[in-house]
């Protein structure tokens, strides 16, 4: 079942919709009539619609169902440095699709592109949404710099480092959050930053030097599995 996400929507028992998702659906998916077409609010609620009825510039949707609210994951959050430009968006689509809540952005020492919340990042959240059926929107959090995020609010602070320092290993990380670098990593300083906090948790994995759009998946899939072995 396809799935749209419209921001601040009522999920009335008919909506109209005109557009890109009007274009996306009846131009570019080929949509026709009685197709069913899940709708998420970005606030927990969904609701699917039957293709009621198709016009030059709108087409109307009609319920079938109930409105229903879904489960927030129970995934670990995020705090970004970011590397470039467009493996920061591809670490974002990577966060909304595993479900995490809170993603916050701190410019590091190593940092490449700052975050802004624009058109290009308003169609990321919501291709990344619909795509993964998520119900719930990211909180997102702009920081000066990585001493700004709240990291006592956590049970475990995860930062992944290929360096050989002090390395704890903890069974249950409780709530946690995870630290992901840019490309040229964490300076040497922030890094000891990390390391001094009472929560963290410095881990080398016995796997290759990854780039930051891949490392965030491995280390939300290594939470997760923790977790799930805890």
């Amino acid at each position: 079942m396809r799935a749209i996400y419209l921001e601040n929507i009522e999920l009335s028992n008919e909506i109209i919709l005109t557009d890109e998702k009007f274009h996306h659906l009846i131009k570019v998916l080929r949509l026709k009539r009685d197709y069913e077409i899940l709708v998420l609010d970005g606030i927990g609620n969904s609701r699917v619609y039957k293709l009621n009825e198709i016009n030059k510039k709108s087409c109307v949707i009609a319920s079938s169902s109930e409105a229903i609210t879904g489960q927030r994951c129970s995934t670990p959050d995020v705090l970004i440095c970011p590397p470039k430009k467009e493996y920061a968006e591809a670490m974002i689509r990577s966060c909304i699709e595993a479900g995490v809540n809170n993603i916050y952005f701190a410019e590091s020492e190593y940092s490449q592109w700052s975050f802004e919340n624009n058109k290009r990042i308003e169609q990321i959240i919501s291709s990344s949404l619909e795509q993964s059926n998520n119900h719930f929107r990211p909180d997102f959090i702009i920081l000066d710099d990585i001493t700004a995020a709240p990291f006592k609010d956590y049970d475990t602070v995860l930062l992944f480092t290929s360096n050989s320092r002090k390395t704890v290993s903890k069974n249950t990380l409780g709530r946690c959050l995870i630290i992901i670098g840019p490309e040229a990593g964490f300076s040497n300083m922030e890094e000891d930053f990390v390391e001094q906090l009472d929560n963290s948790v410095m881990l080398h994995l016995p796997l290759n030097i990854m780039k930051a759009v891949t490392a965030l998946p491995v280390a939300i899939g290594y939470c997760l599995g923790t977790e799930s072995n805890s």
